[in-house]
């Protein structure tokens, strides 16, 4: 049983205390597919497996308790039911366990999926990263996970011009602080599988010199949706017309202005930083990071259009806390892609349906799999 003081929140401590149940016999309903007969569960059930990594029913009751909302007013409905309408801070209501596990796995769902469901399936990507970064020997301690949460802070902080401590801010978002260490582990481990697969491509570690600022100059060889040989000519024509203005002195963020497609002409063309083998197709990334910071490029014919490249900025020159941005903005991108990838590669057995994977397109390197307008692909 489990005891709750009078009050219209429950605590985290009572949360903790929900989610340590027993796994001796809970008797409970069976789940939707078979709910008029009832079944006898154990808590320490096996749900699932990942590459041989298991989820029991306690675990997935003791995620769904500590982190859903619809879960914490399911249980917090449970509690206040039958509370006293003029209950006093002495009056305690007691709580089955058998009770907490019907709410979560016996309720008649007449739409969507469960939510023990999605929260095996947020589980097995758990499990699958954790057990693929320790093949390829990416260590992610807790304390680098704690770092991460106190990054994250300082973020709240700053947003709000807030003073509060790191575990003040726990306390006020009422944040599970082991599953909040779980989840930014998993999150370093994911950057550190995607950093990884870009230096396969690059067959060197990512360095500074990998990431580059440009701007861009473009003509449309089909303007009008037809391509032709006079077309082509055409817009490389109108391109190094643009070019000619700026060896005579015209700045070429101003020029970028003329480009023909509207993106560019935000903020003078600029582009970046983007990180080598990942951005831009195989053609304008190698006439890219031929130039010196300040070089402008001859025009190179790409897919449907012509472009010209000034590199604004190469490696270090970009600063440090920029770079440090771009690559949590080109890792946050491409996680999904990294965690659908190691899903279809691992061996995962469940007992439950699961929801079906996200829709993530895999992005293979430029010289596989060239977009039709690469910036245009970046949170792809």
């Amino acid at each position: 049983m489990i005891k709750v003081q009078n009050g219209m929140r429950f605590s985290l401590p009572l949360v903790m205390t929900c989610a340590l149940l027993s796994s001796v016999c809970l008797a409970a309903p069976k789940p939707l597919h078979h709910a008029a007969k009832p079944q006898k569960y154990l808590g320490s059930d096996v749900m699932a497996s990942v590459d041989g990594s298991v989820i029991t029913r306690r675990e997935v009751t003791y995620v769904w308790v500590e982190t859903d909302d619809k879960a914490q007013q399911s249980v917090a409905r449970l509690l206040f039911d039958g509370w006293p309408a003029l209950g006093s801070s002495h009056h305690v209501l007691s709580v089955p366990r058998q009770d907490i596990y019907q709410e979560l796995y016996s309720q008649v769902w007449s739409a969507g999926t469960p939510p023990y469901a999605a929260i095996i399936s947020n589980l097995i990507t758990e499990h699958l990263v954790r057990v693929v970064a320790a093949r390829k020997h990416i260590v992610v301690t807790s304390s680098m996970a704690a770092q991460q949460a106190h990054l994250m802070f300082n973020e709240v902080r700053q947003q709000h011009h807030w003073r509060f401590s790191d575990a003040q801010l726990l306390k006020q978002f009422h944040v599970p602080y082991n599953l909040l260490i779980n989840d930014l582990t998993m999150k370093l481990q994911t950057e550190k599988l995607y950093s990884a697969m870009v230096a396969a491509r690059l067959g060197h570690p990512i360095n500074d010199n990998d990431w580059v600022v440009v701007r861009c100059l473009y003509t449309s060889a089909a303007p009008d949706g037809v391509m032709s040989s006079t077309s082509k000519a055409a817009a490389q024509t109108r391109l190094e017309g643009l070019l000619a203005q700026y060896r005579k002195g015209t700045s070429f963020k101003d020029l970028a202005n003329h480009s023909e497609y509207a993106t560019l002409q935000q903020d003078g063309g600029l582009i970046g930083p983007s990180l080598r083998d990942t951005y831009w197709p195989a053609p304008l990334q190698a006439a890219i990071y031929a130039l010196k910071p300040g070089a402008v490029s001859k025009p190179v014919y790409y897919n449907g259009g012509w472009w010209a490249f000034k590199v604004k900025a190469r490696g270090a020159a970009i600063g440090a806390a920029n770079l440090l941005t771009a690559w949590n903005a080109e890792a946050s991108a491409h996680r999904d892609m990294v965690i659908v990838s190691l899903r279809r590669a691992a061996s995962i057995k469940s007992s439950v349906k699961l929801p079906p994977e996200p829709d993530v397109t895999v992005i293979y390197p430029p010289t596989a799999h060239l977009p039709t307008l690469p910036y245009t692909q970046r949170s792809a």
